[in-house]
């Protein structure tokens, strides 16, 4: 892909973003200092405890909302102690299937299962577009203070590495990261 076109993708999946959550857009900013992470309007030291929720996979929606509701996977982030979320995504779900619902993904996918238990925890959900889906998780954690790193893990919807990188990668998907 030359420059200019990677640069032109940037910038749009830039803009999507923003549209998507202009609430939130720039609402915590922070900023360094020395070795300190620091909210800019206060300049108090933010300490990140955050913990990673995939939601970069076939699906491409956060995980386990098949099993329990959002508001209680939410509840237990916040009730860790946790307040800060690793959100993969993939480019794949603003470019490919972006107005694909995930009831839709669901049925192409033939999981069934997955589907009838997000029926029956989160039904709101099958409706929704992938980045629709993904902008109500953002806004749900945000709501209860949690930050969001809104991370761009693969292109397209699928695990991320080969197998001889798996153990590696592995590693830093299940890692929980607490500071000081």
């Amino acid at each position: 892909m030359a420059k200019s076109s990677l640069r032109l993708l940037i910038i749009t999946l830039s803009i999507m973003l923003q549209a998507l959550f202009p609430s939130h857009s720039f609402s915590y900013p922070l900023s360094t200092n020395n070795r300190w992470i620091v909210e800019e309007k206060t300049g108090q030291h933010v300490k990140l405890r955050c913990a990673n929720w995939p939601s970069h996979m076939n699906v491409m929606l956060a995980e386990g909302l098949h099993k329990q509701t959002i508001s209680n996977i939410v509840n237990q982030i916040s009730s860790l102690g946790l307040n800060c979320i690793r959100l993969t995504w993939e480019t794949f779900m603003f470019t490919r299937y972006f107005d694909q619902t995930i009831s839709q993904s669901l049925d192409d996918l033939k999981l069934e299962g997955i589907k009838s238990g997000i029926m029956k925890y989160n039904p709101n959900f099958l409706s929704m577009t992938h980045p629709q889906a993904y902008a109500y998780v953002v806004n749900q954690l945000s709501d209860a203070n949690i930050m969001v790193v809104a991370d761009n893990h693969v292109s397209e919807p699928k695990w991320c590495c080969e197998d001889n990188e798996a153990m590696v990668s592995l590693g830093t998907q299940v890692l929980i990261l607490m500071s000081g």
